[in-house]
């Protein structure tokens, strides 16, 4: 529901976060070589049975992977499949029992829709919560040499909570937060990866290991 306060639109979202922040998990990866790489995010819970959606660059390359529930519970993961030129990985858990997240239809996404960011924060017990507009769709950024369509938001996207879902009014994951996609020179632009090709991906991920047509 919504309140006019002047020219401001204040929505009480507290409900549809309660209900996502259930499909919601904290990832942190670890790496030994070297001088050693701790990274944090978060992932969507795609299935009951443990399959985990997160972004590629918070696990790529690091040996020990560890996801934590919404109620605090800890599990190992191990990687599906990672591909990072979509920067989307899958990881599984050993767990029966979970809530998998309300997937919905990015392709229906419209300039100006409410977005919500959930996610984590290092060193937290709870996850954050951010509300802004969807700004842009279809925005065409260079990655690795590579073009991807991303939807824009100005709803804060962090370190913490890159991994996440972003979510329209009724709580349907449309995109997964990137913190590692930015534009040089422009603030308030967060970017997420449109959930129709995360799905996709995820599902050649998990049936396959890797997406086809990917140079070695």
């Amino acid at each position: 529901e919504g309140e006019s306060v002047g020219l401001i639109l204040v929505t009480d979202v507290a409900a549809v976060v309660k209900q996502a922040q259930k499909s919601v998990v904290g990832i942190g990866a670890e790496s030994y070589s070297g001088t050693g790489t701790i990274r944090t995010g978060s992932g969507i819970i795609l299935t009951e049975d443990g399959y985990i959606v997160t972004t590629s660059h918070s696990i790529s390359g690091c040996d020990s992977i560890n996801v934590t529930l919404n109620g605090g519970e800890n599990y190992s993961a191990f990687v599906i499949g990672d591909d990072s030129y979509s920067d989307i990985a899958v990881l599984k858990i050993d767990v029966q029992g979970l809530q998998p997240a309300l997937l919905g239809d990015s392709d229906q996404v419209e300039v100006g829709q409410p977005a919500i960011a959930l996610g984590s924060l290092p060193g937290q017990s709870q996850g954050t919560a951010a509300v802004g507009i969807i700004s842009g769709v279809e925005r065409n950024v260079l990655i690795k040499n590579a073009v991807m369509s991303l939807l824009q938001t100005d709803a804060a996207i962090n370190r913490g909570n890159s991994g996440g879902p972003l979510l329209d009014r009724y709580g349907q994951v449309v995109g997964i937060s990137s913190s590692k996609i930015t534009v040089n020179g422009c603030a308030g632009m967060g970017f997420a990866i449109p959930i129709n090709l995360v799905r996709s991906i995820a599902e050649e991920l998990i049936q396959y290991g890797s997406v086809a047509g990917r140079p070695m």
